[in-house]
């Protein structure tokens, strides 16, 4: 008996619950768990969620059905629908129950809505309060007003611009007009 699933064409499934579609993914290679419920997506890979509205984008996506967990080797994006918040990282996981994701290396945040722009190291996300806590080479940059704040360390909300950054030197910069 079959306990894996593979295909190197374009693959695209869906996660039910009561009826309802909750999550889609897709990649055009996927290598598939059954037992496990694991999916390997590759080439251009996609996992769309309902609720909340994100949108997760890469390479190479690992999506796990069993404990609703997806996780990201390479490089890869995470589009929140709504608050229209993008994040960029060179790796990370996302734990899709609790609404958290954790992204690594090179992580690159920009709100459309306020126009505010966050880099660091790493960057823990958790959706339901929009907060955010930035680590490592932090810069914090804002269009109205214009400044940018640099620092070891940034927690907050995007949204509603109300950032912190910490550390052993903060540099204020304030672009006047």
């Amino acid at each position: 008996e079959e306990k894996q699933i593979m295909s190197d064409s374009l693959v695209s499934f869906q996660l039910r619950e009561d009826k309802k579609i909750t999550a889609r993914a897709q990649g055009n290679e996927v290598e598939y768990d059954i037992e496990n419920q694991i999916a390997n997506l590759n080439n251009d890979a996609i996992v769309v969620l309902q609720d909340p509205p994100v949108r997760v984008i890469g390479e190479a996506l690992q999506f796990n059905q069993g404990n609703n967990k997806d996780s990201a080797s390479k490089r890869f994006t995470v589009f929140h629908q709504a608050e229209k918040i993008n994040m960029v990282a060179d790796e990370g996981r996302g734990n899709l129950e609790n609404e958290v994701f954790t992204m690594n290396g090179n992580v690159i945040v920009t709100a459309a809505r306020n126009q505010a722009r966050l880099r660091s190291d790493k960057l823990t996300w958790t959706i339901p309060t929009q907060a955010i806590v930035a680590e490592g080479n932090v810069l914090y940059r804002q269009s109205d007003p214009i400044f940018n704040l640099k620092g070891a360390r940034a927690v907050g909300k995007l949204e509603d611009e109300t950032i912190v950054v910490s550390g052993d030197r903060v540099v204020t910069e304030i672009i006047p007009e």
